[in-house]
């Protein structure tokens, strides 16, 4: 029943085109500005979509308010290429062309070009990541490598977070919400201006609902509660220099119950589920354009992090230095110029479940960049970069990038790219040791070792473990990625963008095993505690190749219908003599297909009707089943300072499992179906 209502307010929209079309544009549905629209990422300077030769997808703020999503992670889904997994109500796995897992290393996340990923494990603490979301100007998704521009770890991908210029953020906002799983959300922000210059103040909270046990189908006691606020402030001297100064400062407390082996628990002192996490940042940026066309950018930012986990604290602190050189154009180049300089300070407490060989760590990374743009002809373009780079944990590294753009009119862009990218060794790979459960194949590998010693069967069942430990001598991953790309305003109303791709990745991480350890634990009948140890490696190899497909419809000025799809086969090869553990997981655990199908919808001057049909292929490495779903919203203006929304979510889900991690993730949870009501207030 609940199907079938839902697809009946879907078609809804085909009986109201003709009167909101004799309505006029009512939201701006120029599908034309799309080639123009401005991107910054993928070169560091500004150029149309058009332009560009990347696989780049633009997530707007009215993309954020139509989707009702919540969360960061929820809006990321929009992006064809981006894979968003939930493992609980407030952990998730994403990720960009593979690799899923919740600590997925070959990701670069910014928000305003400042760097969001942990070195602790090269990956993100998404439950700690909370830009305001009516802040947000736009997301911009680079699927590929980003890494001549970026640095390390832009492996797979860039997502850059871009917030608003605070002149654009006047006045007052408030937005509050909540529902059956939203418990409740409250986010509000101020702006004015001062004399050269503006600034806004914002803050806002969230409480989330548990989500659900698979194992017993009741409360997974995984609740999570967050707050942050700052504040942003742009200003200029009078002159042609241009300031911003801006800070976050973000809150969480979650419970999240993390599937650890029993034996291995035991050994915690005080084990805890309870996580606490106090994040902060301070971010400078100073512009000066020159008279002559150059351009020079200084951006400095300090970052600090404190995080209890139930099985480890860590505190760091990151101070970047980032400047940029833009020369105009000079007969048929334009070159671009980069320094950045990081350094880290960290402390780690560890446990037995989870530690480090080095608790308290300082460590830097330089890095410079050379971009150089060729425009042989106003048709032909080639893009030639490379990024040099040297860490505490590598050796020089180097990586470049050539792309090849032809524009034969306004309205069709295609492009080519060859890129190498690497992904640098992390904390954990070089100095852990993670204690937990290990697949049944190892398990059972123990099993048999013990009844083939002579003393072997004097043992009853045993204790059996999983011991990692990191390696000194692990190297960087690294990828070298052929791209090809089509991008076409084929109509006025009708736009595709359409990639397809190649990635050969060599020095995957894996984790060899060793002999197992065996302990007699001093009782009778003997019983016997078995080891499995494994270290960290590079012992596998890979190809993957993909196709990925943007489309945007607007049949008529007050409707348009958005469609993304994914395809994705990876294939690990381990080295001979190797079981690629590690790396051949990774196969089995990114969907072959996705989809999604978004509508959005004026009906009248005061409704708007936005539907979302999403696929997701099956995980059947960790039995997971494919499933397809809906989300939907109904939005009313009922004053034109107050708007209303309900929001449904995952509708026709009974509740599902989306990812398992395997590694120190929580037990198998499940989600269900949403409903919330939020109100946004916007005094004039």
């Amino acid at each position: 029943m609940i199907k079938k209502t839902v697809l009946a307010l879907a078609i809804a929209p085909l009986c109201t085109t003709t009167l909101a079309d004799s309505d006029g544009d009512l939201f701006g549905l120029n599908l034309t500005q799309l080639m123009n629209l401005e991107v910054v990422s993928a070169t560091k300077r500004p150029r149309t979509l058009a332009d560009t030769a990347a696989a780049m997808h633009v997530i707007s703020q009215d993309d954020i308010r139509r989707s009702g999503a919540t969360t960061l992670p929820e809006i990321l889904r929009q992006a064809p290429g981006v894979e968003v997994a939930r493992i609980s109500a407030s952990t998730w796995a994403v990720t960009v062309r593979g690799f899923q897992s919740q600590f997925a290393n070959k990701l670069l996340v910014m928000v305003d070009g400042r760097s969001v990923y942990t070195p602790l494990y090269s990956g993100v603490y998404w439950d700690a990541e909370m830009p305001m979301l009516e802040d947000i100007d736009r997301i911009e998704v680079i699927r590929g490598p980003g890494s001549s521009v970026w640095g390390s770890n832009a492996v797979n991908g860039v997502i850059n977070i871009i917030t608003k210029h605070s002149a654009d953020t006047q006045g007052q906002l408030l937005t509050a919400g909540a529902g059956d799983v939203e418990n409740g959300f409250v986010r509000a922000r101020t702006g004015h201006d001062y004399g050269s210059g503006t600034v806004r103040v914002y803050g806002q909270y969230r409480d989330r609902d548990q989500s659900i046990d698979a194992a017993t189908g009741e409360s997974a006691e995984d609740d999570y509660q967050a707050s942050s606020a700052g504040f942003r402030s742009d200003w200029d001297n009078g002159d042609a220099d241009r300031f911003t100064l801006q800070s976050d400062y973000q809150q969480i407390k979650k419970n999240i119950n993390i599937s650890l082996h029993p034996y291995v628990a035991s050994q915690i002192p005080e084990f805890m589920e309870n996580i606490g996490s106090d994040n902060a940042n301070l971010l400078f940026r100073w512009q000066r354009p020159f008279a002559n066309g150059d351009s020079q950018e200084l951006q400095t930012y300090v970052d600090w992090t404190d995080r209890n986990e139930s099985t480890y604290a860590y505190r760091r602190t990151t101070v970047d230095i980032d400047y940029q050189y833009n020369l105009h154009q000079m007969s048929l180049n334009r070159l671009t110029l980069g320094l950045n300089y990081r350094y880290i300070s960290d402390h780690f407490e560890g446990t037995d479940a989870f530690d480090l060989e080095e608790p308290d760590l300082d460590y830097d990374q330089g890095t410079m960049f050379i971009q150089d743009e060729i425009s042989f002809t106003d048709k032909f373009a080639t893009i030639l970069g490379v990024k040099l780079e040297s860490t505490a944990f590598t050796d020089f590294e180097y990586q470049p990038t050539a792309r090849f753009l032809f524009t034969p009119d306004s309205d069709l862009t295609l492009w080519a790219a060859v890129s190498r990218a690497i992904a640098t060794p992390s904390r954990a790979s070089r100095e852990i040791t993670l204690n937990n459960s290990v697949p049944a194949s190892l398990e059972q590998s123990v099993i048999d070792y013990v009844a083939s010693i002579p003393a072997g069967a004097i043992y009853t069942d045993g204790i059996i473990y999983g011991s990692l430990k990191g390696n000194p001598e692990y190297e960087s991953e690294s990828v070298l990625s052929y791209e090809l790309g089509y991008r076409h305003q084929i109509t006025p109303t009708v736009f595709i963008d359409a990639t397809t791709y190649y990635n050969e990745y060599h020095n995957l991480r894996t984790f060899s095993t060793d002999s197992p350890a065996l302990t007699l634990r001093p009782q009778t009948p003997p019983v016997y505690i078995g080891i499995v140890n494994l270290i960290y490696g590079n012992d596998a190899e890979a190809h993957s190749s993909g196709f990925e497909m943007a489309a945007n419809w607007a049949p008529f000025t007050a409707w348009q219908l958005k469609l993304t799809y994914s395809y994705f086969n990876l294939v690990v090869e381990p080295d001979e003599g190797h079981s690629g553990l590690g790396a051949s997981e990774l196969s089995d655990q990114s969907p072959l297909h996705q989809a999604m199908l978004r509508s959005q919808h004026e009906l009248g001057e005061q409704w708007e009707f936005d539907w979302t049909v999403k696929y997701m292929d099956e995980l059947p490495n960790d039995e997971i089943e494919a499933y397809t779903d809906m989300d939907m919203r109904l939005g009313y203006r009922a004053t034109p300072e107050v708007d209303l929304a309900l929001v449904g979510r995952d509708l026709f889900a009974s509740p599902r499992t989306e990812f398992q991690d395997t590694i120190q993730g929580p037990y198998r949870t499940e989600m269900a179906r949403s409903v919330h009501l939020q109100a946004t207030w916007r005094p004039e």
